[in-house]
């Protein structure tokens, strides 16, 4: 593995790493308040056909941290700097969560750079529900939102890492993980502060950022998306509801739509060596039933 950096269009340093250097190069984009090396063992694997490249998000794992994100748009221009600036055209884009919609987001503004997305479990609002934050937005109470509370209020830091990952292991979100994914996730995830304390690479309010910024013309960007996407959803999923996926593959020809059974939305982590399959089947075309699969029927 090689890690580097780039700038990003307005200047802020980015992490890269790359894993593996033979075959079509494919790039990972992360979810929110995570980084890309968590996902370590899926990149590993596709590495072993395909050249990886994954960013941390800006204000995420060792990339800059800006004073404050405004917009999911400047994340998915990041992307754009850097596949420009790598001189990547007709990339193979994967991308979990907010790295799946900032992915879409870089594909309608500069689709060249694109041949296919593969996006596992994007952050897809119903309208009636983006109604609501426009109004919570226009009255100035982001903050009231339950996603910006809860990462308002997360603990930043603990005593070691040991501590850390007790704590960790209690809470429902990570039930489904393995000890050894969430030992991945306290080593990088965290990093030391200058306090002798562990925090999270991430800081509560730049997560809470991006959620109080959730872009709210979703849908019409989906009708101007020209790129072969393939959404893979959580059966589980608390981010994105069956009805989101059915909207989704009604908003552009280009949509087709897996769920992943007995998964949630961070299916990557409770599954890693199902999902680098899965993504492997997908980008060969192959048929991936034999797996945990359903497929979602199109709607005409």
């Amino acid at each position: 593995m090689e890690t580097f950096q780039v700038k990003a269009y307005d200047g802020l340093n980015l992490q890269l790493y790359r894993y593996g250097n033979e075959g079509p190069i494919l790039h990972f984009y992360h979810a929110n308040s995570f980084c890309a090396s968590l996902y370590e063992p899926i990149l590993r694997e596709l590495a072993t056909e395909y050249t990886v490249i994954a960013t941390d998000v800006r204000g995420h794992g060792r990339s800059e941290r800006p004073v404050k994100i405004d917009s999911w748009y400047e994340i998915a221009a990041d992307l754009e700097s850097v596949l420009t600036k790598l001189n990547v055209k007709s990339v193979i884009a994967i991308g979990h969560s907010l790295g799946a919609v900032t992915t879409i987001l870089a594909a309608v503004s500069k689709p060249e750079l694109f041949q296919q997305i593969i996006a596992l479990d994007p952050v897809f609002f119903l309208p009636y529900h983006l109604w609501i934050l426009a109004m919570m937005r226009a009255f100035k109470m982001e903050k009231k939102f339950l996603p910006v509370k809860v990462a308002l209020r997360r603990q930043s830091q603990f005593p070691n890492i040991e501590t850390l990952f007790k704590s960790y292991r209690k809470k429902a979100v990570f039930q489904r993980w393995s000890d050894e994914m969430l030992w991945n996730y306290c080593q990088s995830c965290f990093k030391s502060a200058d306090n002798g304390q562990y925090e999270l690479a991430c800081p509560p309010h730049i997560e809470a950022d991006i959620y109080a910024s959730i872009p709210l013309k979703t849908w019409r960007e989906l009708k101007q998306l020209k790129t072969p996407t393939t959404i893979v959803r959580g059966e589980y999923s608390d981010a994105l509801s069956n009805k989101a996926v059915q909207q989704a593959l009604r908003s552009s020809a280009y949509v087709k739509a897996l769920q992943m059974r007995e998964a949630g939305h961070l299916f990557p982590m409770e599954k890693p060596e199902l999902t680098a399959e899965l993504i492997k089947c997908i980008i060969k075309g192959e048929n991936p039933m034999q797996l945990l699969i359903d497929k979602f029927a199109a709607i005409p």
